[in-house]
């Protein structure tokens, strides 16, 4: 009976624990929403005004500008700029939260409209003790651009 009374107790405290986690995570993922949602939401909308790297090239982890930098990068961006400039960001939300000792990385999912077209847009945010860093975009068009030309990316 000592044995039963003594591993309910530590199932107990191990819910506990856990719940306290949970709750500590929810509230950190808030919390990373708050101060980093307009961040992001100006990094794009900069970065769409030419969608050149120079103009956002501070913001950028280096690991991610290493890809952008790359030829398929390049590619993908000379792609990005048929969009044309921002008009819109619509539906931000943080999908995505993940916190260590040294980081926290948050992917937000909005529907943007730009120029010549409305995407599904998702970037990656990573804070560290260096500051906030972009770490990944996707783009994804919805259907064709305004005047016809499809944008296959």
């Amino acid at each position: 009976m000592k044995i039963l009374k003594g591993l309910l107790a530590a199932l107990g405290l191990a819910c506990a624990l856990v719940a306290a986690m949970l709750l500590y995570i929810s509230a950190e993922s808030r919390q990373f929403n708050t101060l980093h949602a307009d961040y992001g939401r100006a990094f794009i909308h900069d970065l769409s005004l030419a969608w050149d790297l120079d103009d956002v090239r501070a913001r950028l982890s280096p690991e991610f500008l290493e890809r952008l930098e790359s030829p398929a990068g390049r590619q993908t961006l000379a792609a990005f700029r048929r969009l044309g400039p921002l008009e819109e960001i619509r539906d931000l939300e943080l999908r995505h939260y993940r916190t260590t000792f040294r980081e926290e990385t948050g992917v937000f999912h909005c529907r943007a409209r730009f120029h010549l077209a409305v995407a599904l847009v998702s970037f990656t945010l990573r804070a560290d003790g260096q500051g906030i860093r972009v770490h990944g975009l996707t783009i994804r068009p919805l259907g064709d651009l305004h005047h016809g030309n499809r944008l296959d990316v």
